[in-house]
């Protein structure tokens, strides 16, 4: 970032010069001509605005006989993806309550195996915003019980 501000500052102080130096050349009654090329590139960003991805996984007892729990209402992950590459996102699993965990909403549904990370390609849209709205199926381990324990699966967004 402030590599980007100083070049910004070197070009508005280059075309003040060459403003500054036109002007005084029209007032001394000399004749001038006066060109500044200019180009610029806007970064592109890849930023995870919003999640409501839960924090925590509660398990009943019937879970745990089921052996996996799924989610009731979809998770909202929303991302601001200003790359014309798209974006990357990451899953992987953290802590011991699963297994695997089944994400779905995503183009193809993907598995999360423990100690893999998954990754999906997530296309630009020109829009301000892309609303992801996933659900899981969390696949308890075997010597997970009835409880709370923090969310397993962990999300990261970023550049291709």
């Amino acid at each position: 970032m402030l590599k980007h501000t100083t070049r910004l500052i070197l070009v508005s102080v280059a075309g003040t010069l060459i403003l500054v130096s036109s002007l005084w050349l029209r007032a001394a009654g000399q004749r001038s001509s006066t060109s500044l090329g200019v180009s610029a590139r806007v970064l592109g960003v890849v930023q995870v605005r919003e999640s409501s991805i839960p924090k925590v996984l509660v398990v009943t007892p019937r879970d745990v006989q089921r052996g996996y729990v799924r989610s009731e209402a979809p998770a909202e992950l929303r991302l601001l993806v200003s790359d014309r590459s798209g974006a990357i996102l990451r899953f992987s699993l953290s802590g011991l309550a699963a297994k695997r965990v089944l994400v779905t909403g995503l183009a193809t549904p993907i598995e999360v195996t423990d100690g893999k990370s998954t990754t999906v390609r997530i296309p630009y849209a020109a829009r301000d915003e892309q609303i992801l709205r996933l659900r899981f199926s969390v696949f308890l381990d075997t010597s997970t019980g009835a409880g709370e324990y923090p969310f397993p699966l962990l999300v990261e967004a970023r550049q291709p």
